[in-house]
C-alpha cells in the first residue's frame, strides 16, 4: 500500500515518464542505473514492477534521509572495495533476486557518468547474470543532486526512466584475475554509455538548443564575445529566428548553405537559424586557397554563401571571394534593411515564445552541418 501511494505521488509531483518496458528475465538479474541525484533510489524503488535488493555504498548510507528511504525496501549496505561485499551481492544474484546497482557508486557532479567501480562488473561477470541498464534523466535538476551550485536545480524537475536493451558481460576465460576483473569494467563503462546515448530524446540542432533554453532559463549567460560582452540565451535565440527568416526567402528547404563567417557569436546564431529552418550549414574555411574553396563549394553544392562585409574587408579576402565561381554572395548587413513589421510582430510576439512552432520540423537523424576537414 505504501508503494502504491508514493507511485502516485512521485509520478505527480516529479510527472515521472517510463520509455520502454521492464523485460522479466529468467533467472539472474541485475539492474544498473546511473546515479544522478538521492532521489534515484526510491524513484526506482516504486517504479520498478519488481521487489529488488538494493546495493548501497556506505558513504551514502550513512545519510539520514537515506536510511529513511532505504528502510522502505530491501537493501545491502557495501564497500565497494571489500572482496567479502562483493561475495554478499554475488550470493544475493545466484539466490535469483533482482539487485539494483549503481555502478558509479557516487552520485554525479558533473552530469556525466562518474568513475565506474569494477566490483559491480566483476559481480555481473562471476554470476553470468542479465544486466537490464535503467537509465534516469533529469535527476541532476533536482534540489537532491549534487551538481555545482550554478547549475538550475528545482524541487519537482521532470524524471524519465529509459528501460534499455538487456545484455550480458562476456569477458574471456583465459584472462589472469586482474584482467578479467579491469576488462568487466570496461565492458559495463561501455554498457552505461551506449545505454546513455541511445536514452537520449532525439532532436535536431536548433530543438537541442530550444530544449537547453528552456532548462536553464533564457536569461541565463552563455556566451561572450572578443569585446566581452556577455549573451543570453534569449539574445542568441532572437538572433538565430531574425536570421533563419530572412534567409528561408533566399534559400530552400534541405538545401546546404555556405557560412564564411569568422568564429563570432553571429555565426553560431547563423547556424541555429538555419538549422531552425531546415537548411543544412555549410562551414567554410576561409583560410584555405580558393582551389580548395571552389571545391568545397562544389561538393557541398552550394549556391549561397552568407558572410559579412566588415569581416571580408577587415581580413581583405574581398579577391578570394570574388573568384568562387556559380555561387551568390550574401551580406548579413544587406539582410538587416529586409526586416519587416510583419517580421519584427512575428519575432517578438510569437517566434520568441514558441520557437519550435514558429520555424520547420526536421528528422534529427537528418543532416545537420557540412563540415570540411583538412
Amino acid at each position: 500500500m505504501l508503494k502504491s501511494v508514493l507511485k502516485i505521488l512521485l509520478q505527480f509531483l516529479f510527472r515521472i515518464k517510463v520509455v520502454g518496458e521492464y523485460k522479466d528475465q529468467n533467472g539472474h538479474t541485475i539492474i544498473i542505473a546511473n546515479h544522478q541525484s538521492f532521489l534515484d533510489g526510491l524513484i526506482l524503488g516504486v517504479m520498478l514492477p519488481v521487489s529488488p535488493v538494493f546495493v548501497v555504498n556506505t558513504q551514502i548510507a550513512q545519510r539520514p534521509l537515506l536510511r529513511l528511504i532505504m528502510s522502505m525496501g530491501e537493501y545491502l549496505v557495501v564497500d565497494p572495495s571489500s572482496p567479502m561485499a562483493i561475495k554478499a551481492v554475488i550470493k544475493l544474484v545466484q539466490n535469483g533476486r533482482p539487485v539494483v546497482i549503481f555502478p558509479e557508486g557516487r552520485i554525479t557532479t558533473t552530469g556525466s557518468l562518474m568513475k565506474i567501480y569494477e566490483g559491480s562488473a566483476f559481480v555481473a561477470a562471476k554470476t553470468a547474470a542479465t544486466i537490464l541498464p535503467v537509465i534516469i534523466h533529469g535527476g541532476t535538476f533536482s534540489a537532491l543532486s549534487r551538481m555545482h551550485q550554478d547549475h538550475p536545480t528545482r524541487w519537482f524537475p521532470r524524471i524519465t526512466l529509459t528501460y534499455c536493451q538487456p545484455s550480458t558481460l562476456q569477458i574471456a576465460d583465459h584472462l589472469s584475475g586482474h584482467d578479467h576483473r579491469y576488462k568487466a569494467g570496461e565492458e559495463m563503462r561501455l554498457l552505461l554509455q551506449r545505454s546513455l546515448f541511445e536514452s537520449r530524446p532525439r532532436s535536431n540542432l536548433f530543438e537541442a538548443f530550444v530544449a537547453s533554453a528552456s532548462l536553464f532559463g533564457k536569461s541565463h549567460k552563455i556566451l561572450e564575445d572578443t569585446e566581452q560582452i556577455e549573451y543570453t540565451y534569449r539574445q542568441v535565440l532572437t538572433m538565430s529566428l531574425e536570421l533563419g527568416r530572412l534567409l528561408s526567402r533566399l534559400t530552400a528547404p534541405h538545401e546546404a548553405i555556405g557560412i564564411f563567417m569568422p568564429t563570432a557569436v553571429p555565426t553560431l546564431a547563423l547556424i541555429f537559424g538555419l538549422s531552425a529552418m531546415g537548411r543544412i550549414p555549410a562551414i567554410l574555411n576561409f583560410t584555405t586557397d580558393v582551389e580548395e574553396l571552389q571545391s568545397a563549394c562544389d561538393g557541398a553544392l552550394l549556391k549561397i554563401i552568407i558572410s559579412s562585409k566588415a569581416f571580408i574587408e577587415e581580413t581583405k579576402l574581398e579577391s578570394k571571394l570574388a573568384a568562387l565561381k556559380n555561387v551568390r554572395i550574401v551580406y548579413l548587413e544587406d539582410l538587416k534593411p529586409t526586416m519587416s513589421l510583419m517580421d519584427k510582430l512575428w519575432l517578438m510576439g510569437y517566434a520568441i515564445h514558441f520557437p519550435r512552432a514558429a520555424t520547420v520540423p526536421c528528422d534529427p537523424s537528418s543532416p545537420a552541418v557540412v563540415l570540411f576537414t583538412s
